[in-house]
């Protein structure tokens, strides 16, 4: 008598098959916590996450869930408490390449590499696999402790008796459904904001149901996303690059956020941001802070269509064969062959097509290109034939 079978497979523990213990370490981390690979060279960090991680859920851009850029300011402080045991940290050349995004339900492995060098230098760079080939990188910076760092003070009144214009933030029946990028509660931090035309003045203030959760970050990305971008005067931009980041202190649920106009242009905007807690003591510094516009959303559903529209009227004679343009430099036995053909001839300059077509537009056009004459010089016979045919079509 023959029996069927089934056999339940353990499942391979394919974590600890990549590198043994002694190669790699655990740290207490949000996002650099698991360490595949430690050498006096580098060190690999592996990361994964899923839709329904709250810093990709709970921040979209165009309903995708979207990691928040400043996370990687939390990011880049673990790296430093990792490898210098410094909580303080000067980090440059701190660019976001691509938003990393995730699909629902999806799951994604994020490498973190940072490279050492003896100079206490750290270069980090983000990817994640695109496929079997190609890989996408997020973001990449650099950073080094801070070894001059001291306590430093700022005048919260001062700055805010500059300022002659307030509004308190209410943030009852706050909905970002309709915005290119969206949010949760959680980054309703904003309470007060003054300013003026060069300055702005933000208080802040993580909500209170998620303090607790604010406590475990170094840097709470939703407290700090408002107070980097509070003063942005239209939606739908996003953390592009720093060009320096001074972190001095650990972030408390409650902050100052003083922001400092710099360029602007249609696509970007740049500000000079300093962060400073409720007695004024400086906690971090952003020095040409950019932001980028993930789209133009009046552009969401461009597309280029052709319509249809009648041709312009030939012009009288015309209508049965092409008209030939010429210039006094095309071939003589040319001209005289379309001539002695019957086709209408109208001679040009490199201007003169308003002239030549005030009275209507031939259906069609032969354009005879100048001979050339090796002796002349190259610019001039472009003018007579490449730049004047540019300025034909310029004239349509």
């Amino acid at each position: 008598e023959k029996k069927r079978c089934w056999v339940q497979l353990k499942k391979k523990n394919v974590e600890k098959a990549l590198f043994p213990n002694h190669y790699g370490k655990h740290y207490e981390n949000i996002f650099l916590n698991r360490c595949l690979l430690d050498t006096p060279a580098a060190a690999i960090y592996s990361w994964n996450l899923n839709g329904e991680n709250w810093l990709l859920n709970e921040h979209r851009v165009m309903g995708s869930p979207t990691l928040v850029g400043v996370s990687y300011l939390q990011l880049a402080w673990e790296a430093g408490k990792n490898h210098f045991n410094n909580d303080s940290l000067l980090i440059g050349d701190f660019y976001l390449l691509k938003p990393l995004t995730i699909s629902e339900r999806k799951e994604k492995e994020v490498i973190i590499t940072a490279n050492k060098s003896e100079d206490q230098l750290l270069e980090v760079r983000v990817h994640s696999k695109a496929d079997e080939t190609q890989w996408d990188e997020f973001a990449r910076f650099k950073l080094k402790p801070n070894a001059g760092n001291r306590p430093e003070q700022a005048d919260v009144e001062a700055i805010r008796a500059r300022m002659p214009l307030s509004r308190e933030i209410s943030q009852e029946n706050k909905n970002t459904s309709g915005e290119l990028i969206q949010v949760s509660k959680k980054w309703h931090c904003l309470r007060k904001i003054w300013w003026n035309e060069e300055e702005q003045l933000a208080e802040l203030a993580v909500p209170q149901d998620d303090e607790k959760l604010a406590d475990s970050f170094y840097l709470y990305p939703p407290l700090i996303d408002a107070a980097l971008s509070f003063a942005l005067d239209e939606p739908g931009f996003l953390p592009w690059s720093f060009e320096r980041v001074e972190l001095r202190k650990k972030a408390g649920n409650k902050l100052f956020s003083h922001i400092r106009k710099q360029n602007s242009t249609a696509e970007t905007r740049s500000f000079d941001v300093t962060l400073m807690d409720e007695t004024g003591q400086i906690v971090a510094s952003f020095k040409n802070f950019s932001l980028k516009k993930a789209v133009q959303p009046k552009n969401l559903f461009h597309e280029l269509v052709w319509k249809a529209a009648p041709l312009p009227e030939a012009a009288s004679g015309t209508a049965a064969q092409p008209a030939v343009l010429f210039s006094r430099k095309c071939a003589p036995e040319f001209i005289a062959a379309f001539r002695n053909a019957g086709f209408p001839m109208l001679e040009t300059g490199q201007s003169n097509f308003a002239e030549l077509f005030k009275s209507g537009l031939p259906r069609k056009m032969i354009f005879l290109l100048p001979q050339t004459v090796h002796e002349h010089d190259p610019e001039e016979w472009l003018n007579d034939s490449l730049y004047s045919l540019f300025a034909l079509a310029k004239h349509f």
